[in-house]
């Protein structure tokens, strides 16, 4: 029974190599073996490539000042944090939140045998994640120190101890973030934030490796001193994988303890987390006075809605907002620098409106909501087209949703530009013009080519939001029509001026834009009518 149990459970965690979730058949066996291979290729030297170049990187002065516990500290922390990232979610939707946790209740299977089966999964993906870390940091050290037993049974230690230390942070982890999903109205916006925390982490890490690979190596004293006096168990964690004995010993027991402790707790409460529905907070009615809303500012609602209530949605086709505003933020702290080096750079030419113009531009390509907004009606589309509205409202409501997230921090981001680098009125006038105009722009074309291109036959909406021609069209015409207009503006820069440059580029773009909007209202409500 457990066999079966944790075969099932592998295949709900790895469903993706052998059902294709667009279509929901199954892969052909071809399909499948390709699909897993590319993965473990990714995992082993993509992944586990980049830890070996930390490995090599930090070994041998580490090694070679006696701070051999140190290095397998820092491993150890960072397989945990690995391993606890890509496990914690799989232990909140396989454990906690199972969808079919009261069905295998209900059937004659011991609570232990499902509690099991359902660790097993949990540890096997923790154990995947974090060995991608450990395994190069052991073969690195046998490597570059003499080999012994005690470095063996040091390894050993590691290799084993560790994904037992990811299960147990992986269960109270999931707990906390079950408990929390469950409380919250809209989780959406959780989950756009996490996932942009974790884009910055990953990228600040990946921009900055060198630098905390040399800090490390030149501050590994100071580090080792603050570990011993103040996280003495983590010392001890370190000298483990070394092989010292009664420190193996002791992380040895210790984790046992902790796992069984851990498998106490959740035998004593499985039953009632997993029939949990969570619950809301109560609320307390309040008398209030229903006030109607055109037809227009209820579509207008309906789409904010529809956009706030996936995160695959907002982090696909508004991440734009985001940066515009980071970039802001960014001007204003380096704003002078750049209008300095500029000014020295490229003497007697000011560039600076149609740089600011051309880099937030750039980033608005990034928020194409109008782009898969009539596809992801889907098969419910004949909802919207029997109300008795007119259609060209439903498309303008879609065309103002990308209007609105993109515009306000556009204008916000222009405006700190050209404070800080001096841009001078008539230059932040000039490149906020063209800024909106190519924002309408944009708009326009995305809901253009997704009416020309819709697809209402998606199994998941991740098809028209990530793998639709309309979005691929919206994006990369988008990249390609600023990097047209950053050469045309840079030559205009060089012989009648940016500031007439910036003017006839705008003109363009609303007229454009106008032609787009005129499509849309004419032929795109009929077409949208008869979808």
């Amino acid at each position: 029974m457990l066999v079966a149990l944790l075969k099932k459970q592998l295949l709900e965690i790895n469903r993706g190599f052998f059902v294709n979730v667009k279509t929901g058949k199954q892969r052909s066996k071809v399909s499948s073996v390709a699909l897993i291979v590319l993965y473990a290729a990714l995992m082993v030297f993509i992944i586990g490539g980049m830890f070996t170049a930390l490995a090599i990187g930090i070994c041998k002065p580490m090694t070679d000042a006696g701070l051999c516990w140190l290095y397998f500290t820092l491993f150890r922390l960072i397989a945990v944090a690995m391993g606890v990232f890509g496990s914690v979610f799989n232990t909140y939707a396989g454990l906690y939140l199972a969808k079919d946790n009261d069905l295998l209740l209900s059937l004659p299977i011991p609570v232990h045998t499902l509690l099991v089966s359902r660790l097993l999964g949990v540890y096997i993906m923790g154990f995947m994640f974090s060995e991608v870390v450990l395994i190069p940091s052991i073969v690195v050290y046998a490597f570059f120190t003499p080999f012994s037993v005690y470095t063996v049974i040091g390894s050993l230690t590691t290799f084993l101890t560790v994904p037992m230390t990811v299960l147990v942070l992986s269960c109270i982890f999931g707990w906390m973030i079950a408990k929390i999903s469950v409380k919250l109205k809209n989780r959406s916006f959780i989950t756009v934030i996490i996932s942009l925390v974790a884009f910055a982490a990953y990228y600040f890490v990946y921009f900055q490796a060198s630098r905390i690979i040399s800090s490390l190596i030149e501050n590994s004293g100071v580090i080792s001193s603050g570990i011993m006096n103040y996280a003495y168990p983590l010392y001890v964690a370190g000298l483990s994988g070394t092989g010292d004995i009664p420190s193996v010993l002791s992380v040895v027991l210790m984790t046992a303890a902790v796992c069984a402790l851990a498998y106490l707790v959740l035998s004593k409460s499985f039953i009632k987390i997993a029939t949990s529905s969570g619950g809301t907070a109560k609320v307390r009615k309040k008398k209030s006075e229903m006030r109607a809303a055109s037809p227009f500012a209820t579509l207008l609602k309906k789409e904010f809605r529809r956009f706030a209530s996936s995160p695959t949605y907002m982090l696909n086709c508004g991440l734009g907002t985001v940066l515009i505003t980071a970039a802001a933020i960014f001007a204003v702290i380096k704003g002078g620098q750049i209008a300095d080096f500029a000014v020295r750079e490229f003497p007697g030419l000011n560039i600076l409106p149609s740089a600011v113009g051309i880099a937030v531009c750039m980033l608005s390509t990034m928020n194409i909501t109008t782009a898969p907004s009539v596809s992801l009606e889907g098969k419910n589309i004949w909802i919207l087209q029997s109300l008795p509205v007119d259609c060209r409202q439903i498309l303008r409501a879609k065309l103002c949703v990308q209007l609105i997230i993109t515009t306000i921090p556009a204008v916000f981001c222009v405006i700190c530009a050209g404070i800080s680098m001096r841009l001078g009125f008539f230059g932040t006038l000039l490149a906020l013009l063209f800024v909106l105009s190519f924002t309408v722009l944009s708009a326009c074309f995305g809901l253009f080519v997704n009416l020309r291109h819709p697809n209402l036959t998606w199994k998941s909406e991740v098809t028209p939001i990530k793998q639709s021609l309309s979005t691929f069209l919206a994006l990369f015409g988008g990249w390609l029509y600023v990097m047209a207009a950053a050469v045309v503006l840079f030559i205009a820069g060089t012989t009648v001026g940016s500031a007439v440059g910036l003017a006839v580029f705008s003109a363009v773009n609303l007229g454009l834009a106008f032609a787009l909007y005129r499509w849309i209202n004419v032929r795109g409500s009929t077409v949208f009518s008869k979808l």
